[in-house]
């Protein structure tokens, strides 16, 4: 079979949405498919190239000034461009893992298979978003951006259905994302589909916490004494890394001898950088934290070497670093599930005590509190639950996932 997958980006990207395609496509040629993976290019031509057997199409796209059609412009590139592949490839199956993607597709008038797996249901992505950016706006871009984002979601729902109506069907991660879409979309619940993803257990292997602890302590001259905290990802509104430096600023504040114990590691990049960074300054926190950028070599060292990873979005399909860290052995801080304030599948993963922590929304503080149990424990505590972290990936395989999409497909095919 021919298999086109539709992504914003591709590896070295750090988003877990980027990572899921090159893993489903390098389980798709295992079973001897064939596989085409489409993603836009900033700088305006056509690339082609191959990667670990995998055919990558980047189709050119302008990044147009800011306006109120903003955050649907991929959808005009994808419509202009996405035929004349198609009609050249002729894929059996296309999987879009973006929203925009996905409405490109279902506006298409040409006959063809295509699966979405959605990040999360969208009314609610831009609900995070909208959250996100209102709470901490300071300039005209950032208002601006709001009100796009508030113009876009009037009609994510009627664009979202469209999608599901034209696919074949859904796959979700979690019960999280399973449980928004049953109930926005009830009368398409047989179309919507769980299954569980997988993690890339080449990639990530557990190390030995004092061996990785020292050498990641040396690379950034940490002093040994202190625990390394660490969060992995975008730095982008939605991943509420603001509140985040609040809640470092409150254990400052209150609990300083357990703040002077710490060092928090940023794995990762994006727009919001250079704000985070001036916010450490602002709070004097800078000389406790340290901005790595994307990493992609030695990724499990960083994991291993920490006491805990910090998790603090409030909206999430799933949290692919979480079973990430669980793989170093590394327990996790995050965000429990309430109502439809705080979205996560971080329930489905931590228990809480056993593995990590669940953080209640409702309590002012609770992040810093969770942090001040962590810190608290003593290294055999911290290593016991870490151990108990790694229990929880045996159920996620990618090899798994395919087989199960495959099957559905050919229910439905």
């Amino acid at each position: 079979m021919k298999f086109i997958l539709l992504s914003r980006g591709i590896p070295p990207s750090t988003g877990g949405l980027e990572n899921s395609i090159v893993h489903i496509a390098k389980s798709l040629i295992k079973l001897n498919h064939k596989v085409y993976i489409i993603c836009p290019n900033a700088n305006k031509q056509f690339k082609r190239y191959l990667l670990d057997g995998i055919n990558i199409i980047l189709y050119p796209y302008v990044i147009k000034p800011l306006s109120i059609t903003f955050p649907f412009n991929d959808i005009y590139y994808l419509k202009k461009y996405l035929p004349l592949l198609i009609k050249e490839i002729q894929p059996d199956l296309i999987i879009s893992r973006w929203i925009n993607y996905s409405i490109a597709l279902s506006k298409m008038k040409i006959k063809m298979n295509y699966i979405y797996i959605p990040p999360s249901a969208y009314p609610y992505t831009i609900k995070g978003l909208l959250i996100s950016i209102k709470y901490h706006n300071n300039n005209f871009k950032d208002y601006f951006k709001y009100f796009s984002w508030v113009i876009a979601k009037v009609f994510s729902k009627y664009y979202e259905s469209n999608v599901i109506k034209r696919a074949m069907f859904l796959i979700v991660f979690s019960n999280n994302v399973l449980n928004q879409y049953l109930s926005l979309y009830p009368s398409y619940n047989k179309k919507i589909i769980k299954i569980l993803p997988g993690i890339d257990a080449k990639r990530f292997k557990c190390i030995d916490y004092n061996i990785a602890s020292s050498f990641i302590k040396n690379m950034y001259k940490i002093p040994e004494v202190k625990k390394i905290l660490i969060y992995v990802g975008r730095l982008e509104p939605d991943k509420n890394l603001i509140d985040l430096f609040y809640s470092l600023y409150f254990l400052k504040s209150n609990k300083p001898d357990l703040f002077e114990s710490i060092h928090l590691l940023i794995v990762g990049s994006g727009s919001e950088e250079e704000k985070l960074q001036k916010l450490a300054k602002k709070f004097q926190m800078d000389q406790s934290i340290s901005f790595c950028g994307a990493i992609f070599k030695d990724l499990s060292y960083y994991y291993s070497a920490a006491w805990f990873l910090l998790h603090p979005s409030k909206f999430e399909s799933f949290g692919h670093v979480i079973l990430e860290s669980f793989v170093c052995s590394t327990p996790v801080i995050a965000y429990e599930t309430y109502l439809n304030k705080v979205m996560t599948a971080s329930n489905e993963l931590i228990k809480h005590g056993v593995n990590g922590y669940l953080v209640d929304s409702k309590i002012e503080n609770d992040f810093a509190k969770n942090i001040c149990k962590a810190l608290e424990l003593s290294l055999n505590e911290r290593l016991e639950m870490g151990k108990k972290s790694k229990d929880v990936i045996s159920n996620y395989s990618w090899d798994s996932f395919i087989y199960n999409m495959l099957e559905q497909y050919s229910i439905y095919a």
